[in-house]
């Protein structure tokens, strides 16, 4: 599967993503979401494989809490960044097929949830918890 992404901000840095498959057992997966966290623009891709349509979504938890270091433990390397929006993982599903979506920013010790029923649905009201 292939999906260019046309239209997006600069700067793009992907993090790690999560694919949420609706039916597992329909032979080509069509019923499929996928969502890529962008880690430079605090905001999260969903891509429609059924539609062939993708939207974004973004929210203050997304953003990084502020800078961090990282430091070797011979104390010879030290990098400061800040990271926002770095990785999203999926719960188990519910009878409707929906999950929680956990996610965490780069430079965050805050871990945050959504239903995947709102990021399912193009322009839904984002609420974290």
């Amino acid at each position: 599967l292939r999906y260019e992404i046309p239209k997006y901000k600069e700067p793009l840095s992907f993090g790690g993503f999560a694919v949420d498959v609706l039916n597992p057992e329909d032979e080509w997966c069509s019923d499929t979401f996928v969502y890529i966290p962008n880690i430079k623009e605090n905001s999260l891709y969903v891509f429609d494989h059924k539609n062939k349509d993708y939207w974004t979504y973004t929210h203050d938890s997304f953003k990084p809490d502020g800078e961090t270091t990282l430091t070797d433990p011979n104390g010879s390397y030290n990098q400061t960044y800040e990271a926002g929006l770095y990785g999203i993982v999926l719960g188990d599903r519910d009878k409707n097929l929906n999950r929680l979506a956990y996610y965490i920013a780069g430079s965050s010790t805050k871990l945050w949830s959504v239903n995947t029923k709102i990021l399912k649905k193009r322009n839904s009201f984002f609420q974290a918890e």
